[in-house]
């Protein structure tokens, strides 16, 4: 195994997979989740993005539209196979979404506290996106 300063995010997502096998369809479903949350309030986090955000609202929605065309087309052929679910999710800029999907589950009580801080230790805990829906 790498050093973990040495991982990629793609060996980070694979490690995942090896330690928590039991939990491969749970985290599709957390991004499948993230997915559907910014497709059905696009309109209102469009509106209320912060022009010095770190990424365009574009950029982030291309993000959302990958991962959920990948999950959707390919979703169930990487159960049991953590390469492919790497490929699939943790690959270049897709990596961005995969983790920032992560971290929220990290914090909600469906995650393990060992599901957490491994997240934690291999992306860190520090939220990636605040989202403000317009009008709020």
């Amino acid at each position: 195994m790498k050093a973990l300063s040495k991982m990629t995010n793609l060996d980070k997502g694979e490690l995942i997979t090896r330690l928590f096998p039991e939990k491969v369809k749970d985290l599709q479903e957390t991004v499948k989740r993230q997915c559907e949350y910014f497709k059905q309030n696009e309109l209102s986090i469009r509106g209320g993005w912060k022009k010095n955000a770190k990424f365009s609202a574009e950029f982030w929605y291309q993000l959302v539209e990958v991962a959920n065309s990948n999950i959707k087309n390919y979703g169930k052929a990487v159960y049991g196979k953590p390469s492919r679910y790497g490929n699939l999710l943790y690959t270049e800029q897709n990596a961005i979404f995969t983790i920032y999907c992560l971290i929220e589950y990290s914090y909600s009580n469906e995650c393990s506290i060992e599901l957490k801080q491994v997240i934690h230790l291999l992306f860190g805990s520090k939220r990636i996106l605040k989202t403000t829906l317009k009008g709020n």
